[in-house]
């Protein structure tokens, strides 16, 4: 009887530890609710020659968006939950993306979004033009961006107002929404003359061709 009280004991000692263990397992792991984290973007006119009027002139956005249990860290915290994922906008007006990802379900969680426009594949062929610091990079996203030399492949560079410590909205029709800027916008600079002034050259002095936002 004795012996089988301490091989009770010990089984149940090694499911404790088991349980234990899984817990453990469990808090590296993002918890998931049942709201469905949605996105809307909205875009500020500008005098851009590309102008983004509104959210209609842009087909896609690119996401990072970082879990943490408590506020964001800028020396630690990583886009854990969303690496530079891609967010289309649909003909209905919608933004979509798949797969599709739920806010945290502890009220200690939170979430931090930042999104720039219009998307890059980090992944392409030859790099990726913003280039990106990488998933285990911690702090603020960084952007570096070349400017094309042929003028067909320059773009409008926009990037969104960061959203802070997010928490899960009480209902899934609640949307994250970006306010997306320019931080590069490519412009046409015209000369007019009254007195018969013919301009051969135009130069712009001191503009970097490479930068990092």
């Amino acid at each position: 009887m004795m012996k089988t009280n301490y091989l009770t004991a010990v089984a149940l000692g090694l499911l404790a530890a088991l349980c234990g263990c899984q817990a453990e397992d469990d808090t590296s792991r993002t918890p998931q609710g049942n709201i469905p984290i949605g996105f809307l973007s909205d875009v500020p006119g500008t005098r851009a020659t590309k102008e983004y009027g509104s959210a209609a002139d842009l087909t896609d956005m690119g996401v990072f968006a970082y879990f943490t249990n408590g506020t964001f860290n800028q020396g630690s915290s990583t886009p854990n939950f969303m690496y530079n994922q891609k967010v289309e906008r649909q003909a209905d007006g919608s933004w979509t993306y798949a797969p599709v990802k739920y806010w945290p379900g502890n009220t200690t969680d939170r979430l931090t979004f930042f999104a720039y426009a219009p998307y890059v594949d980090e992944a392409a062929t030859g790099g990726s033009n913003p280039s990106f610091q990488g998933r285990t990079a911690a702090g603020f996203p960084k952007l570096t961006y070349t400017v094309p030399a042929a003028e067909a492949d320059q773009i409008d560079l926009l990037a969104a107002t960061p959203l802070m410590n997010r928490t899960a909205p009480t209902t899934g029709s609640e949307k994250v929404t970006f306010s997306l800027k320019h931080a590069l916008s490519k412009v046409n600079i015209g000369i007019k003359s009254e007195v018969g002034i013919t301009v051969t050259a135009l130069s712009v002095n001191k503009v970097p061709a490479t930068a990092t936002l």
